[in-house]
């Protein structure tokens, strides 16, 4: 029993609605909505790459609902984006064994909330490698080791026994600089065969974001946006030998880490495989 005429809280999508003081915001778990504006207050840390990280419900708040926000991303083994899964599931990237690169993204339209939540289980049952807590670990302390040298780092990435994939940094040496990393030729000195780099998952190195005190909902500030190939290669490129029996280096994951979160993009340069993940979005 109750006195008086409490009022309920939680109301559109099951958000706390706080109104002390006269704010009038919506108290999310990640982020916090303001009704006024449809926006949310803060970069949305899961967000859709196509939209504002700003933009709530994907301006149609009448249709889409998102509480949490949770969300699994998937790639193939080449480092090609196969599309998202919006289910309830801790946030990762999980990775899919394919036969050749896929044209069409995933689409969950017109599935049940209970069928988009076991399609997400089945893809991560069936994925070949992930991006959770301790690939987060790895990326925070290599970022730490970059930040101390005022150097980029080159890294390179194993898949666990638990599929989970973990990061090991790639000694640098007098080539490293601000803004670059010799990635290629350090990979190629550390790991000499082509049957120790079959057995590496992706690549990666950090960028420098010096000056930023709170991230920028600018992807290429925040995140250190991939450098599109030039005379100096850039950032994309196949820099790993391949497990296909050509004796020739070929396409992988490829990652960009900063002191606020991580890119996940694949070695063949197209803007369309790019995702821009904060680190608490990732469990």
């Amino acid at each position: 029993m109750s006195f008086g005429n409490p009022e309920n809280k939680k109301k559109y999508n099951g958000i706390e609605y706080e109104n002390s003081f006269d704010i009038n915001i919506g108290e999310t778990f990640f982020r916090t909505h303001d009704p006024q504006l449809g926006r949310w207050w803060q970069v949305d840390p899961k967000p859709n790459e196509n939209l504002s990280p700003y933009c709530a419900m994907n301006n149609n708040p009448m249709l889409l609902s998102d509480p949490m926000g949770d969300t699994t991303w998937l790639y193939n083994q080449n480092g090609i984006y196969l599309g998202l899964v919006p289910d309830k599931l801790k946030n990762q990237v999980h990775y899919m064994k394919t036969e050749g690169d896929p044209g069409a993204q995933i689409n969950t339209k017109g599935l049940s909330k209970k069928e988009i939540n076991e399609l997400g289980k089945s893809f991560r049952q069936n994925s070949i490698a992930f991006i959770g807590n301790k690939t987060v670990s790895d990326m925070r302390k290599i970022n730490a080791q970059s930040m101390s040298l005022n150097r980029e780092v080159g890294f390179v990435g194993n898949v666990g026994k638990d599929k989970e994939i973990r990061l090991t940094a790639l000694p640098a040496d007098k080539r490293n600089a601000s803004n670059n990393a010799p990635l290629e030729s350090q990979i190629d000195t550390k790991y000499p065969t082509a049957e120790q780099q079959s057995n590496l998952f992706l690549f990666g190195h950090t960028h420098l974001t010096h000056g930023w005190t709170t991230p920028d909902p600018n992807p290429q500030s925040v995140f250190g946006e991939p450098s599109p190939n030039s005379g100096n290669r850039g950032d994309f490129g196949n820099f790993l030998y391949r497990n296909n029996n050509t004796g020739e280096k070929g396409p992988s994951p490829a990652l960009v880490v900063t002191q606020y979160g991580v890119t996940v993009y694949g070695s063949k340069q197209d803007a369309s495989n790019i995702s821009y993940l904060l680190y608490k979005s990732l469990k």
